[in-house]
């Protein structure tokens, strides 16, 4: 008898299935699964955005988080970037106004905004298909391995933004829309995820064609405005917003006919990933040079199988039950859709990303969801079978993204375990900038020069530089920094030059690279410091206090710019340090 009460108040856990229990399951789920990321470090881009970014230290900077990209790249009260995402910026601001740069709350609060996404998909798919379906692919959406770099990379916090909001309007809309208020609300949920990251654009052709779907009425005013939003957005962001395209990605620098070879390629990823997420790196850049078996018409082949038994499930439910074609429809569009942002048709700075496919594999969970409502459901047997199936493949996944978010526990772990499984020259750069963090300058010197064999670039050499410096061997150092410079005007060669000039009391070659740098960048602060001493130690005392000045105007937190203003105004001796 007590046997068969616990069964039972087992059974009244998931049957019959609530909306509110669902959202109970898809909360404890992610807390379980998720919660060993949570005191994980900074990763990578989180320094440059977060930690070492004095823009987004303070709310006063707001408007330049609208006028600029996510970087803080050493040119004051500019952010660079190749992208357009304000809220990102305004995002870590309010965070690390409360927080600081303390890595916790930003795990949780992503980590909870990612649950509230598996939420909303749960809550589209149920528009659609059975509750029990619908939990079983929001659980998916929340526990799969191909999101877990979107669900815990405080840097990759603006494809869960775009996501959050643009499904909250897919969400609305889906009920009808019959009055202003509705269609005003639509439309800055809209916006919001456009200013999150360009990729919002993808909700726009969603939210004007889910009302076939639905069958829900949407007035023409939401229509228009939706139009109106994404039309003007694509004019300011393209047309009158100029942010340079900065990468070293080696398919960034491909023309369109180059990067078709890599295309078959990458597509075949996604899909492999999603089925069989075994091989993660946070950075992947490879390219496909030539038209071979193994790398293009191999790929070609089985994305072709994948495309053809996607075709099959269409041409079976127009055969057997055309009123779900609309759907079928609406999940296929939003496959492609991601597909299309993310193939290379525009050139992207990696190659292939896991965080990629966080709003494209819901447009495929809805295509294997009509899969599974097509297999017949009279059998007990089959029923029972298709659940063990669906516990099975929810273990095993949560298992694998629980182990993935162990390699994330700080940057090195991370290196480490995914320069094994992709290695390039990005990788070998991280690698190396990690063990100059550990004084291992030998060990980094064979990954510097490793990347550098790969695909020599100012990164890399700036990172050969330091090392050498560390070494002791100042003369390599310089003629490092030099080479980068050979490769693209990045800020950092000239603050590196001057400095380094500067400290050997060559005082021509420390005003000429200051020079040099302040043309290309006149908002850097440490530029003018460099010009200014230089100045002094060349008797100059005027033109240094005005540089000096000046450098304080654009970073007047700085206390070594503070100091050497005050030594120069007293006539005092300035001793600079390495």
């Amino acid at each position: 008898m007590s046997q068969e009460k616990s069964e039972f108040s087992f059974k009244r856990l998931f049957i019959p299935l609530t909306t509110f229990k669902a959202i109970h399951w898809i909360v404890l789920v992610g807390i379980i699964v998720y919660c060993n990321s949570l005191f994980n470090g900074f990763i990578m881009d989180d320094t440059w955005q977060i930690v070492n970014n004095s823009i987004i230290h303070s709310l006063t900077n707001i408007p330049l988080f609208f006028s600029g990209s996510t970087f803080d790249m050493g040119e004051a009260q500019v952010l660079a970037g190749n992208y357009y995402k304000p809220l990102m910026s305004l995002y870590f601001s309010i965070l690390y106004t409360f927080f600081g740069a303390t890595p916790f709350p930003y795990h949780l609060v992503q980590l909870i905004l990612h649950i509230l996404n598996a939420i909303f998909v749960f809550l589209l798919f149920k528009k659609f298909f059975t509750k029990h379906l619908s939990l079983f692919l929001s659980l998916i959406f929340l526990v799969h391995p191909i999101n877990q770099e979107a669900a815990i990379y405080a840097a990759d916090i603006q494809d869960i933004l775009y996501f959050f909001f643009g499904i909250l309007a897919l969400l609305i809309i889906s009920n009808g829309v019959q009055n202003s208020k509705r269609a005003i609300t639509i439309t800055i949920f809209l916006l919001m995820s456009l200013l999150s990251k360009e990729t919002g654009i993808v909700f726009a052709p969603l939210l004007l064609c889910i009302s076939y779907v639905t069958k829900k009425t949407v007035a023409l005013s939401a229509r228009i405005l939706i139009i109106v939003t994404s039309g003007a957005y694509l004019v300011f962001r393209f047309f009158i917003l100029h942010l340079p395209a900065q990468t070293i990605a080696p398919i960034s620098s491909l023309s369109i006919l180059q990067r078709l070879n890599s295309m078959p390629a990458i597509f075949f990823y996604y899909i492999s990933t999603f089925f069989y997420p075994q091989k993660l790196a946070v950075v992947q850049i490879w390219t496909v040079n030539s038209i071979d078996f193994q790398h293009f018409y191999f790929p070609l082949f089985l994305d072709g199988v994948f495309l053809f038994l996607i075709g099959m499930l269409g041409f079976y439910l127009y055969k057997t039950d055309k009123r779900r074609m609309p759907l079928y429809v609406f999940f296929m569009g939003w496959f492609v859709l991601g597909i299309l942002f993310h193939i290379q048709i525009i050139p992207l700075d990696a190659t292939v990303s896991t965080r990629w496919f966080y709003f494209t594999g819901v447009g495929l969970l809805g295509l294997i969801g009509l899969a599974i409502q097509c297999i017949k459901h009279g059998n007990i047997n089959i029923v029972r079978a298709g659940y063990v199936c669906a516990a099975i493949i929810l273990v095993l996944l949560s298992i694998r993204t629980i182990v993935r978010n162990s390699n994330w526990v700080d940057e090195y772990t991370l290196y480490s375990h995914d320069i094994q499984v992709d290695d390039n020259f990005m990788l070998e750069d991280d690698m190396a900038g990690q063990l100059i963090g550990k004084g291992q300058y030998k060990q980094a010197l064979n990954h510097i020069e490793k990347s550098i064999s790969i695909s020599p670039g100012w990164h890399n050499y700036n990172i050969l530089a330091s090392v050498y410096i560390k070494l002791g061997e100042k003369d390599k150092a310089i003629d490092a920094y030099k080479k980068s410079l050979h490769y693209s005007d990045y800020y950092l060669s000239y603050e590196n030059l001057a400095d380094s000039y500067l400290l050997s009391s060559n005082l021509t070659l420390a005003k000429k690279y200051s020079e040099e740098g302040l043309k290309r960048f006149p908002k850097d602060a440490l530029l003018w410091l460099y010009y200014g001493l230089s100045e002094y130690k060349s008797g100059n005392k005027q033109t240094a206090i005005a540089a000096i000045q000046k450098s304080l105007s654009i970073d007047n937190s700085n206390s070594e710019m503070a100091a050497a203003l005050n030594a120069i105004v007293n006539n005092q001796q300035i001793n600079l340090k390495p």
